[in-house]
């Protein structure tokens, strides 16, 4: 049996030519650095907050309470203790905040690296465009 061939026609200005555009270079350029300064700051926010609150206060819920959340109200999931963890890895308890959650070991160093990389994105990125 034979089967319809289908002919598709492609218009020359529809081809690809793998290169970018200058314009579409720089536009990513300029995405990508407001996405580090974004990230960032947020990441400088969450370090901020883990110096400034005990465990303790995070297990009572006083970063959460001016927001009005209830720290009473997890659900428990695969980040339950990240937060106090964080809070301990902060103040220099690395075993006792790998025991709350080990996670913590790959998420505390990585907002380090975008707290810092971030904003340096975001300069150089500006600085070159």
């Amino acid at each position: 049996m034979l089967l319809p061939s289908a002919i598709v026609v492609v218009m020359p200005s529809s081809v690809p030519t793998g290169k970018p555009s200058k314009s579409s270079s720089i536009r990513a350029k300029v995405v990508l650095g407001w996405l580090g300064l974004f990230y960032g700051v947020v990441a400088v926010g969450v370090l901020l907050v883990s110096f400034s609150f005990s465990p303790q206060a995070i297990e009572q819920g006083a970063p959460w309470g001016p927001l009005g959340l209830d720290a009473g109200s997890c659900i428990g999931c695969a980040l339950c203790g990240l937060s106090r963890a964080f809070s301990l890895f902060s103040h220099g308890q690395f075993l006792t905040g790998w025991d709350m959650n080990a996670l913590v070991a790959v998420a505390w160093p990585a907002t380090w690296l975008v707290a810092v990389l971030g904003p340096f994105a975001f300069v150089r990125r500006h600085r070159s465009s």
